[in-house]
């Protein structure tokens, strides 16, 4: 069974960027025919020797596997002398036909570039990319051939774990505005501030939680948030004992 047409839904539009591009000077081409020199670069070989075969393989994967090509080519973006500090120039102080080579470029790119997705139409960020990346070598690493949907659970462990931790820092920070109030007039008292931490750190969970359908990482959340709760519930009742007792001595 052909597989390509499924593997040709995820990839990405292959943009081939080549900067200090100096052919058009050997070859007579204009600047703006980046595109006729990714297309002559992907021209195949003829024969059928296993050097042409090599040479054509990495071609014809590019060629069938891409739904678009597109290309760049970029002037040197300085003057020599400008190279060496080219992080602290201005837009004013490059090339001008370089400022439009890049204008043109991001253009294209915001214009026309979908943003990565998974199944179920699940945006890939940088950092769940990352997790990604780190996952499929890891796989590769172990001998194992990386599987779209065990990285994904293996996706969804990481960023529901990390859902779960960034969520209890929250709580955390938000009830220690609260703790030099300790102790409280009442429980109620102490009760409307958990329910108000609580409530700044559920959505830190659920605006970073990854597919988790059968909500057990928002149930450990739960669990730890009672046994936070707990904590903070024994310190304001020692806080009040303490001064209690501090009032009967004096």
């Amino acid at each position: 069974m052909d597989e390509s047409g499924e593997f040709k839904r995820f990839f990405p539009s292959l943009i081939g960027a080549f900067g200090d591009f100096i052919l058009k000077l050997e070859m007579g081409w204009e600047i703006h025919h980046g595109d006729e020199y990714l297309k002559n670069s992907l021209e195949l070989k003829k024969g059928t020797g296993k050097k042409v075969q090599d040479y054509n393989l990495p071609r014809e994967c590019i060629r069938h596997y891409f739904q678009a090509l597109k290309c760049f080519v970029f002037d040197r973006p300085a003057p020599k002398d400008g190279l060496r500090h080219l992080d602290d120039l201005q837009d004013s102080e490059l090339e001008p036909e370089f400022v439009k080579q890049a204008n043109n470029f991001c253009s294209y790119v915001y214009e026309n570039c979908k943003v990565k997705s998974l199944t179920n139409g699940i945006t890939v960020t940088g950092r769940i990319l990352g997790n990604l990346t780190v996952t499929y070598l890891e796989a590769i690493l172990s001998g194992t051939i990386p599987c779209m949907e065990n990285a994904v659970t293996a996706l969804a462990q990481i960023e529901n774990s990390q859902a779960v931790e960034e969520a209890l820092i929250k709580y955390d920070d938000e009830m220690c505005k609260y703790i030099a109030q300790f102790p409280t007039e009442t429980q109620e008292e102490f009760l409307n501030f958990h329910q108000m931490c609580e409530s700044q750190a559920i959505p830190v969970f659920m605006n970073r939680s990854f597919k988790d359908e059968k909500q057990e990482y928002q149930g450990k959340l739960i669990i730890e948030l009672a046994e936070r709760k707990a904590n903070y519930s024994k310190q304001n009742e020692d806080e009040s004992i303490r001064c209690c007792k501090a009032i009967r001595n004096s």
